[in-house]
């Protein structure tokens, strides 16, 4: 046997055997397979998880259900590569068969056996096989291939939402969707604003840990927008104006006109108790009272009150909500 033709059969022996290797499903099912099992749908499903437990979960279900959705899309993307790869199944199962046949009957033979035993034939006609094979992939996951790169495009921007309105830094954000969610059904006669006060409270105090200073800090900023004394800022303006709420569901002595917005006053109120010194808070509430605001008065009283309490024992702040529907709401 001559050099070259002692080339071409060691290099035909290499093909035959890293033949199985190269199948012809191998690089579409990598990709197939690197979307089906990416680690992203198991952040997804544990942040859909996360998203439901979490206190400010009512306002947050855009985002849960937008993960929840892309997993639909998933199992339908799924369902339609299946039924067009379903007819080449068993043609891809019988190649690999033949293949592995070919592999040990003429994997590791010396080239002089190569034509004795057929392998050059069998390998030709593998070849041709999976050349015909090939072609019928290239056209399937022509199409499924770019749409399954967009659907994962989609859910890794759909995970990077969830998480932001998860973390911890984002708070103020996800109490505006909460508290959104709650004006809402203020508005639709479904809660009273009473009511929404002491439910948007509880959830912000379990959502920072029940510390004082970023329960008032977030809710001054979402629910009065900005609290200020004359030329004290003690909460600064926030992006968005505060929430619309009323009077509705709180006790007369809280209240001096229907249209008013409690829930803001007692937000101003409660972070001013907690954020300034006495005097100028008994100031506060004095001008109040002198200018004709005893509803205000008494809630500011109670409000400053409270934030004296929370100030002193941090652990009574897992009790805001029910503090605020026994003693404020009727």
């Amino acid at each position: 046997m001559g050099l070259f033709a002692a080339r071409r059969s060691a290099a035909a022996l290499l093909a035959s055997v890293l033949l199985l290797a190269a199948s012809p499903f191998a690089q579409a099912r990598t990709e197939f397979c690197a979307l089906t099992v990416h680690p992203i749908w198991r952040e997804a499903e544990g942040l859909v998880a996360q998203l439901e437990r979490d206190p400010f979960s009512a306002g947050l279900e855009a985002f849960a259900q937008a993960l929840k959705k892309l997993r639909t899309d998933l199992d339908a993307w799924l369902a339609g590569a299946r039924k067009q790869c379903a007819p080449y199944e068993p043609q891809h199962a019988e190649y690999e068969a033949a293949a592995g046949r070919h592999n040990e009957r003429c994997g590791g033979q010396p080239p002089q056996a190569w034509a004795a035993r057929g392998c050059q034939a069998s390998f030709d006609e593998l070849n041709a096989t999976k050349a015909r094979l090939d072609a019928a992939h290239a056209a399937i996951f022509k199409g499924l291939n770019p749409s399954g790169r967009d659907l994962l495009a989609r859910v890794s921007a759909a995970v990077e939402k969830a998480k932001a309105m998860l973390d911890p830094a984002n708070t103020e954000e996800a109490l505006w969707l909460f508290a959104s969610r709650k004006s809402r059904e203020v508005r639709a006669g479904g809660l009273s604003s009473c009511e929404a006060m002491a439910q948007i409270y509880g959830a912000l105090g379990a959502r920072v840990g029940w510390e004082l200073q970023p329960i008032v800090f977030n809710a001054g900023r979402v629910l009065a927008g900005e609290v200020r004394y004359r030329a004290i800022t003690i909460i600064p303006r926030a992006p968005r104006r505060a929430l619309p709420f009323s009077a509705s569901g709180f006790r007369a002595q809280y209240v001096d006109r229907a249209a008013d917005n409690q829930v803001r006053h007692f937000a101003g109120y409660l972070a001013m108790g907690a954020k300034v010194p006495g005097p100028v808070l008994t100031e506060v509430f004095t001008s109040l009272r002198e200018e004709g605001e005893p509803g205000d008065y008494e809630l500011g009283v109670f409000a400053g009150n409270l934030a004296e309490k929370l100030a002193q024992n941090s652990g009574l702040a897992r009790g805001l909500e029910g503090a605020i529907r026994s003693s404020l709401c009727r």
